[in-house]
């Protein structure tokens, strides 16, 4: 209904979620602690298959931080803000769709990751955002109608292969 106030994730172990379907929380809000993820994993690995999430309402539908991180198959629908932002993490993305993002659909800081097969429509800013020194191998990207397509800043570098861009 709109009023669960997010998950947050604290240095645990190994975190799998299969087949699970998450919409409509907002972000967590905990006396002057207010993360900028609805759904945050801090230094504690995690491992997604065959998810849906939907209607996150804060700053990063979903934020993974300080970790190792494995995404197959994850669709994010209408995110109001980034849709999956991950800051000095290592992994692989496979599978993943966006659609309907506010503002970027991929924001990454500071990370090593391996893409594959990414669809993004709809983007509000940019399809893909890279930077702080990331290093990101991606292959078989789509962007359709995103303010930009591809940033990358900060002595990042992404190298992209076989990918359809229409802006």
């Amino acid at each position: 209904d709109s009023t669960g106030q997010g998950i947050i994730v604290m240095n645990a172990e190994l975190s799998t979620w299969k087949y699970t379907d998450v919409s409509n929380l907002s972000a967590p809000q905990h006396q002057e602690w207010q993360p900028t993820g609805v759904i945050t994993f801090y230094r504690s690995p995690l491992n997604m298959a065959n998810v849906r999430l939907a209607a996150l309402d804060g700053e990063d539908g979903l934020n993974v931080l300080n970790t190792t991180v494995s995404l197959k198959n994850v669709r994010f629908e209408t995110m109001p803000s980034d849709a999956l932002d991950i800051d000095f993490s290592t992994g692989q993305l496979e599978g993943l769709q966006f659609q309907g993002s506010g503002n970027d659909a991929l924001d990454i800081s500071g990370s090593r990751l391996h893409i594959k097969t990414i669809s993004v429509t709809d983007a509000g800013d940019k399809a893909l955002s890279v930077g702080e020194r990331s290093r990101v191998f991606a292959d078989q990207i789509t962007v359709r109608d995103a303010t930009i397509a591809v940033a990358t800043k900060d002595s990042s570098l992404i190298d992209i292969s076989l990918s359809l861009i229409h802006i």
